[in-house]
């Protein structure tokens, strides 16, 4: 595949090159003279530029209301937000992947996560939490309904931080995902909150690379090990993790790492 160079001397693919100019619709963009890739880079003054604006002028957030609007016309949705402007390559259409996607609040943030990570071949479970508003509720599912490879998960939880609710969120999405089907390759679980900082095909490389296995962080470092989240007992009360008393058993284990 032909690759040329920008003004910033970086080597970038026809691919790359397609995302970083199509995958924000043109009529969200608050200002197209900001150059993200510079942004990306760390150039100090186009970042000065950008926070300048920024400071000037409060971007319009995308309501509840707007999206449900927007979706009346899922052919017009698809078309005006760029879920269709992706130029996909054999390879990824070789290695799908499945994402689930967790979220609570921000329509806006979270359909954006969803259209930077969009793939047609790939497949996308979101999952809202039981306490959202209805409105979250029914633009999202009107936002799903339009992309034939995404869809609401069919059993939700509320989700507490530091709680069990949280792993059956994501394992509510992992069976909901098989069902739909086996030939994904990989599955990735998101927050709303995060943004992806590579490709998919950059993400199909590296998950080819890992053939199988998975890249799991582990926490050996004392200050970082958080020992209040095993030393004691909780109990989900209104929403919220109380902390009822200690697990005496823990404390007569000597643990190196505690």
């Amino acid at each position: 595949m032909e690759t040329y160079t920008r003004q910033t001397h970086v080597s970038i693919t026809r691919l790359d090159a397609h995302t970083a100019e199509y995958k924000f619709p043109p009529f969200l963009q608050i200002n197209r003279k900001v150059n993200c890739r510079k942004i990306v880079e760390g150039d100090e003054e186009e970042i000065a530029k950008a926070t300048r604006y920024m400071k000037l002028n409060q971007p319009k957030r995308i309501t509840e209301e707007d999206y449900i609007t927007k979706t009346n016309n899922c052919n017009n949705f698809v078309n005006r937000f760029g879920y269709d402007a992706y130029t996909v390559m054999e390879e990824e259409r070789e290695f799908p992947i499945a994402f689930s996607i967790l979220t609570f609040k921000d329509v806006d943030q979270t359909e954006r996560l969803l259209r930077s990570i969009y793939r047609p071949h790939n497949f996308y479970c979101i999952h809202i939490d039981n306490s959202s508003s209805e409105e979250l509720h029914k633009a999202l599912r009107k936002i799903a309904n339009c992309l034939s490879n995404v869809f609401i998960v069919s059993k939700t939880e509320d989700v507490i931080y530091n709680h069990v609710s949280r792993l059956r969120a994501d394992i509510n999405c992992m069976t909901d995902l098989l069902s739909k089907s086996n030939k994904w390759k990989y599955f990735i679980n998101l927050p709303h909150q995060q943004f992806p900082l590579k490709t998919n095909l950059e993400m199909v490389k590296i998950l080819k690379i890992y053939n199988g296995a998975n890249d799991i962080e582990g926490i050996t470092n004392r200050p970082r090990l958080l020992s209040n989240r095993f030393k004691y007992s909780y109990k989900y009360i209104n929403y919220t993790l109380k902390r009822i008393g200690s697990k005496e058993w823990k404390i007569a284990i000597q643990c190196k790492y505690c």
